[in-house]
């Protein structure tokens, strides 16, 4: 009895280290280590407390700058303060490799820090583990690989556990049946007393057939049934009190029937015997909302974002879908956190795609573009798509696997999107004014006057018509508006896309000053090769007027101020 050494967190701490030289092994013996490994090893929560400043920073710089691997030498480097440097070292051999293990096991037990006796009783058991695979592998002739050493170390993590160690005579006392062979106690308190655990039944692993053991006099499930019920009976006749636990479940593990002992104590015993029945209660709870006041300093952040840094389309969004979301990023400015990729996210695709597209493109703007125009940016593609591949993506590997793949996406959507350019200047006279254009203006809501700002990826003129485009990865439906609907786009979370060309609408005509002219609002599906821009259809017709200012500006003033208002509290939405 006792828990299983597999499931202590030091378990998989040293399987990290295995983990770590076996896929060395894998690159050729390589200097270079997996980012995943390192991180197993520096984050394990049982070793936490050995932190130093260089292993916090180590783990920012593999997220930041995207290292899936890392060299020997530049660990080292960075590691040179601190308890985990000698596990990324580059050993010969097995035999360097578990010495270098034992002596950080060493190393740990003697350290001040651990003022844990049940941690110092783990790393004895682990002590003895390698010290077994040491032996374990001396006995092997042929060369071995880490990978054996990984694999012997996990089979042997299987079978081995950390024994439950109390008093005798005192206390609770955890063992199995045969272990309480000529002892007596008091009180009892036995589980799992289901038919085909308690006895065992015919479940005996064995070659030979039952009428051929009982012939030859050999040990049947019969004999050990009656072992079983004279360990169970000789128990019950000391104890005061006694306890059976059984499931009355059936699924695969078993019947879901009480132990034939059970019946049997029932039928036969003088003694009162009460049957209880346990089952779960499920209570349905409504879950009740987060609701988060404002208070004077959220007020103050709220309205520093609002009229310093700017309102952008994208928290307008998330404060509709949902507040506290929104509280999460502008209050307590918690964004997503900066993870290594292994393989290119589509957030980092999107990335790579648009600034390849505005590099391509910045030598073009304010001209007429024509069909020569595109052959010279087409020859310059992989040479801009290989330079943003590496701004964004850093040092992650390029050239190999499912990222290659991706790389290859992120050229055909370039190219797309270039090509379908390419077909609307040779109909049209095609000019691209604007690439990632950074607008803001004042809106009066009142009381105070806040800034609303936006990206606008591209704004082109057409035949002289201006288009505002919204580069998009992602599905696209069409985009329908009526000007009785519009309150919608301020309300429902769905609406998201809408309320970004509205906002970039806004935008635009504070910015030009010039009411009477008309626009044109789309995004571009870059992913979908076949695909056209989708047009904003206002009231039916793709021309953008003024109108759609004046018709969406009450309603835009209305949620900023919902924002502002200190009596709304940030209240949780909840999905039915």
């Amino acid at each position: 009895m006792g828990i299983p050494l597999k499931n202590i967190p030091l378990a998989h701490f040293f399987k990290s280290i295995l983990e770590l030289h076996m896929n060395r092994e894998k690159l050729g013996n390589s200097t270079a280590f997996y980012f995943k490994n390192i991180l197993d090893i520096l984050e394990n929560p049982s070793l936490k407390i050995f932190h130093c400043k260089n292993d916090e920073q180590l783990i920012a710089i593999i997220h930041s700058q995207n290292k899936v691997f890392s060299s020997v030498k530049f660990l080292q480097d960075f590691l040179i303060d601190s308890i985990f440097s000698p596990l990324f070292s580059r050993p010969n051999n097995l035999n360097d490799l578990l010495s270098i293990i034992e002596k950080f096991i060493a190393d740990l037990f003697v350290n001040p820090k651990i003022d844990n006796d049940l941690m110092r009783e783990y790393l004895f058991y682990f002590q003895q583990i390698f010290t077994s695979l040491r032996t374990e592998i001396a006995t092997l002739k042929a060369s071995t690989s880490f990978r054996t050493l990984y694999l012997l170390y996990q089979k042997l993590l299987q079978s081995e556990t950390l024994s439950f160690i109390g008093e005798p005579l005192d206390g609770l006392q955890v063992m199995g049946l045969l272990e309480t062979r000529l002892i007596n106690f008091d009180h009892l308190i036995m589980t799992s007393v289901n038919d085909g655990i308690l006895p065992l039944g015919r479940q005996n692993n064995t070659f030979i057939p039952y009428d051929i053991r009982k012939e030859k006099g050999l040990n049947t499930f019969t004999e050990n049934d009656a072992i079983y019920a004279y360990h169970f009976y000789r128990l019950l006749s000391r104890a005061k009190t006694v306890h059976f636990l059984y499931n009355t479940d059936s699924d695969a593990m078993g019947s879901g029937e009480k132990s034939r002992f059970l019946e049997q104590i029932a039928y036969e015993s003088s003694h009162e015997v009460v049957i209880n029945y346990a089952k779960p209660h499920f209570e349905i709870i409504p879950k009740n909302k987060l609701v988060i006041p404002k208070t004077p300093k959220t007020m103050e952040k709220l309205i520093d974002w609002a009229e310093n840094i700017g309102i952008s389309p994208t928290l307008l969004s998330t404060y509709i879908r949902n507040p506290i979301e929104f509280y999460e990023r502008v209050i307590l400015s918690n964004d997503e956190t900066e993870e290594a990729e292994e393989t290119i996210s589509a957030k980092t695709l999107g990335k790579i795609v648009h600034g390849t597209l505005e590099t391509l493109y910045q030598d073009y703007l304010n001209i007429a573009l024509h069909e020569k125009d595109f052959e010279e940016i087409k020859n310059k593609v992989d040479e801009v798509l290989e330079a943003n591949l590496k701004k964004e993506y850093k040092e992650g590997e390029l050239d190999r696997g499912e990222n290659l793949l991706i790389k290859n996406v992120a050229r055909k959507i370039v190219e797309g999107v270039l090509q379908r350019d390419k077909k609307i200047a040779q109909e049209n006279e095609l000019v691209i004014l604007f690439l990632e254009k950074k607008y803001n203006f004042l809106m009066d809501i009142g009381d105070r006057k806040v800034k609303v700002k936006g990206f606008i990826d591209r704004i082109d003129s057409v035949n002289g018509t201006k288009r505002i485009i919204d580069y998009k990865t992602g599905k696209i439906d069409n985009l329908n508006l009526a000007s009785d609907k519009i309150e919608e786009v301020f309300e429902m979370d769905n609406k998201a896309k809408y309320l970004q060309l509205i906002t970039y609408a806004h935008l635009y005509y504070n910015e030009i000053q010039q009411q009477e002219e008309e626009i044109q609002l789309s995004i571009y599906p870059i992913k979908f090769l076949n695909k056209e821009p989708i047009y904003l259809h206002y009231n039916k017709s793709t021309m953008i007027t003024y109108k759609i200012v004046e018709d969406s500006l009450t309603y835009f003033q209305n949620l900023i101020r919902e924002i502002l208002n200190p009596e709304i509290p940030f209240e949780e939405k909840i999905n039915n």
